[in-house]
């Protein structure tokens, strides 16, 4: 299902951050936009952006991850796999 687009610095339902590197050439909210394979950081999960949203649109040869997008990981204190999705706001009007 499309949704609006996601940006580098976006939190997971679990409070994790998506760090990057993103695609600089694209700027929403002047942020870069996040794609498959950015790493993801925080407290809860450890992990990469997976399962895009829509995996046609590509920015910088990767799908690009809009809200919903799926991240895959490890808690970084327990090593239990953890999977979350990147929450909203994205931009509204930069549906993926």
């Amino acid at each position: 299902m499309p949704g609006p687009i996601g940006t580098i610095a976006k939190q997971t339902a679990t409070g994790d951050t998506v760090t990057g590197p993103g695609y600089p050439k694209c700027i929403v909210m002047g942020l870069p936009v996040c794609c498959v394979g950015d790493a993801v950081a925080g407290p809860a999960c450890t992990g990469v952006v997976t399962v895009p949203v829509h995996p046609t649109m590509l920015f910088g040869g990767r799908p690009v991850g809009a809200v919903t997008a799926n991240v895959v990981g490890v808690n970084p204190a327990t090593g239990v796999p953890v999977t979350t999705p990147i929450l909203a706001p994205g931009k509204p009007t930069w549906i993926v």
